[in-house]
């Protein structure tokens, strides 16, 4: 799970929704569904990125830090125990 958390000392304060969600690598799922980077493009937005190097832009509210457009990379994530 993804959540932004302000910067702002004492009165910083996290976000109570997921940005993105990946898979875990221990679970065996290809790169397409793990998480490899997160960085600021803008005040209100962050690129993020899975392994396989597929991209999303998420914009989020400045004041709840809750995500307009998040990603789920975990609803429908395989299973590979299931093979």
């Amino acid at each position: 799970m993804l959540r932004l958390q302000s910067r702002e000392g004492i009165a910083s304060r996290e976000g109570i929704e997921d940005l993105a969600c990946f898979i875990e690598e221990s679970s065996g799922a290809g790169p397409d569904w793990l998480f490899g980077r997160a960085s600021f493009v803008d005040n209100d937005e962050v690129a993020v990125s899975a392994k396989d190097g597929s991209s999303w832009r998420i914009r989020f509210d400045t004041k709840t830090l809750s995500a307009v457009n998040p990603v789920d990379k975990c609803t429908d994530a395989p299973d590979p125990a299931a093979d």
